[in-house]
């Protein structure tokens, strides 16, 4: 081989230091970009997770302000565990009426439209047996509940009556009813339940 002068020598070793710091530069800068992507990302998770922090603490603070109105929509509404204290006063307010009652059935039916909804329906056919004015006074009652409540259907009949009940004239005011005359009354009530 032949002698390479210092120059030439000089010339390689500054070639090759250029080749590797070039090699340095570009191993940082795919390191330093990968690092800053990365740093990016975070970024934006911690501003979403920020603002989503914010939109809780809203919503909190909304909840609170609302309080006494949450309460009020809430009472209009039958408790998920409600039921059985429904129907306790339901006989409650037979008593007060002066009527006997018993409940025939109960339903509980989910909104078939809106499966995620966060009430349903529960139905109850209630038999009541009692004088016309007591009956009447129960019916009353129940239309004046303070729960999202609706009377489907009611049935009155008369059992027990020694004559004909004509509803025409001075005959109605002047009918003396008998002893074992009683009013059978059969309600179909529905009730806004929560789940």
């Amino acid at each position: 081989m032949k002698n390479i002068s210092n120059t030439s020598k000089i010339l390689i070793a500054s070639i090759f230091l250029v080749i590797l710091v070039y090699c340095i530069y570009g191993l940082l800068f795919w390191t330093i970009k990968g690092e800053n992507e990365k740093v990016s990302i975070l970024s934006n998770e911690a501003k979403i997770d920020l603002q989503k922090d914010e939109s809780l603490r809203a919503t909190k603070v909304s909840l609170s302000n609302n309080k006494d109105s949450i309460e009020n929509i809430d009472s209009h509404f039958l408790a998920p565990d409600g039921v059985v204290g429904f129907i306790e006063g339901l006989e409650s307010l037979g008593r007060e009426a002066g009527v006997s009652i018993s409940v025939a059935s109960v339903t509980v039916e989910a909104d078939s439209k809106n499966k995620n909804d966060f009430k349903e329906t529960l139905r109850l056919r209630v038999i009541t047996t009692g004088s016309w004015s007591n009956t009447y006074y129960f019916i009353s009652l129940l239309e004046n509940l303070p729960l999202s409540a609706e009377i489907k259907n009611a049935t009155l009949s008369l059992t027990g009556a020694s004559d004909k009940l004509a509803f025409t004239g001075a005959s109605v005011s002047s009918r003396k009813p008998a002893a074992e005359e009683k009013w059978k009354g059969e309600i179909e009530l529905t009730v806004r339940k929560l789940k």
